[in-house]
């Protein structure tokens, strides 16, 4: 789940991944916290995760999707009223696994640039943005642990963007510092809490310094790397069951960050911070099933920062007003397509009010991504469902997903990573070669690749 201004209108917008039907929900949002009905867009086959930035550089918010069955990457390019119509995809490597996307600013042109990590090959790609938000593969780097999430942040301060995965099968997180030319240099890794399966940065005690969090399903708990001089120095906490994404942000008003952390078990918990990266936990918003993505923003225009969940089989997108001290009104819920796998916010229709976006796919159904419109209460409306690609392989459907401008024409854009060889970018579908490692048994030869598709 990702959140953004995706139809520019000042309100937050979100996206959700649906990974069993393909395709990704865009909820606009009405700046009162609800949301207009979900738009569905199509996206490549098992969208895994999402990203929203402007690739192409028209000021418009664009968003890329993930694939992990297929290794696929795709990006879908927003039209700046909560549309997605170009799609283009992206073939890495063959035997890969695309499981999340990042973009950022790699090489020093100025134009969004995209990390994928590769769970399978263990390794994470670069792709280098132009101006029209076309990629181009560039180099690849190998994670010793196996990259399971990946997130970009400058964590040493000298301008340049670095990249850092949670490495699931090495009960780590990996760092590669950036050289500001589209190069990293040599991995460095951390221990975490066991089986990290996402990863964020930010300053957790004040001290200006990028901190990391990592997600550690198996470990049952979330890990708290604090910057030092030679490093991070580790701490586990030990509170929250089989935990797969979280986010951060001041839900209390004091001036300190605060994390919430989201489980499997169909809860998510917020952990209060005290300013020196030590957490206390607080209230738990369930919301039951199994859940798959959040997404934390200001849906109701109060300054107040609000939290969406969604799971893979209710068929809703679940919000949470936040009343500024820590704790949340009851929740209210709009329709979604069922599967969902990742939630994008963004103000995609230029309504100011925060709109969504979630990817779904299952591998054997249509890959989308669907658009709901924001109704500025905290409630969404289902509005567009994009398809982006169908296939017939288990392995098809989106993991990952990313907002942004690729092509610089000012509305935000789709890219997501799908898992049967194809990756795209909307509105206009680009594909892009990434790898592969689909099973003979579900594909022919031919379609032994993996893309990453655009969807711009």
């Amino acid at each position: 789940m990702a959140a953004g201004d995706i139809n520019g209108d000042g309100n937050v917008d979100l996206l959700a991944l649906d990974f069993f039907s393909n395709t990704i929900a865009v909820l606009l949002g009405k700046g009162d916290g609800t949301f207009k009905d979900a738009s569905l867009f199509g996206t490549g086959p098992c969208p895994d995760s999402v990203v929203v930035a402007d690739f192409n550089n028209d000021g418009k918010l664009d968003s890329a999707v993930g694939e992990s069955c297929d290794s696929n990457f795709v990006e879908l390019a927003g039209d700046g009223t909560g549309e997605f119509a170009t799609r283009r995809s992206f073939f890495l490597e063959s035997l890969s696994e695309a499981v999340s996307v990042a973009a950022g600013y790699l090489d020093g042109d100025n134009n969004l640039d995209l990390v994928v990590a590769d769970s399978n090959l263990r390794k994470v790609f670069l792709l280098s943005g132009n101006k029209n938000g076309a990629l181009r593969v560039g180099t690849t780097y190998s994670v010793t642990g196996g990259a399971q999430w990946v997130t970009v942040s400058d964590l040493n301060a000298d301008g340049n963007t670095d990249v850092i995965t949670a490495d699931e099968f090495g009960d780590s997180v990996s760092v590669f510092l950036g050289n500001g030319n589209g190069t990293l240099q040599p991995e460095n890794t951390y221990a975490t809490g066991n089986d990290p399966v996402f990863v964020a940065a930010a300053d957790l005690n004040g001290d200006g310094k990028p901190d990391l969090l990592t997600a550690n399903t198996k470990g049952n708990s979330f890990s708290l790397l604090l910057a030092s001089g030679s490093g991070y120095l580790v701490h586990v906490d030990s509170k929250t069951p089989a935990p797969v994404q979280l986010a951060t942000g001041d839900f209390n008003s004091d001036g300190k960050v605060d994390v919430i952390v989201l489980s499997q078990n169909g809860s998510a918990t917020l952990f209060v911070g005290d300013g020196s990266g030590s957490f206390s936990p607080g209230i738990t918003l369930t919301i039951g099933g199994t859940t798959t993505s959040i997404a934390v923003g200001d849906l109701n225009q109060d300054s107040k920062l609000d939290v969406v969940l969604i799971n893979n089989k209710s068929g809703l997108i679940y919000s949470f007003l936040g009343k500024g001290d820590g704790s949340f009104q009851s929740q209210m819920t709009s329709a979604a397509p069922a599967n969902a796998k990742q939630v994008l916010l963004g103000d995609f229709d230029a309504d100011g009010k925060l709109d969504a976006v979630i990817v779904a796919g299952s591998g054997s159904y249509n890959v989308t991504a669907t658009f709901l419109p924001g109704k500025g209460g905290g409630t969404f409306r289902l509005a567009q469902v994009y398809t982006i690609d169908y296939f017939s392989s288990s392995f098809g459907a989106p993991v990952s997903a990313a907002l942004g401008d690729f092509n610089r024409d000012g509305a935000l854009d789709i890219a997501t990573a799908n898992g049967d060889c194809r990756n795209s970018i909307r509105p206009t579908q680009c594909r892009y070669k990434v790898g592969c490692w689909c099973k003979p048994a579900f594909l022919n030869a031919t379609e032994q690749r993996r893309e990453v598709r655009l969807r711009a």
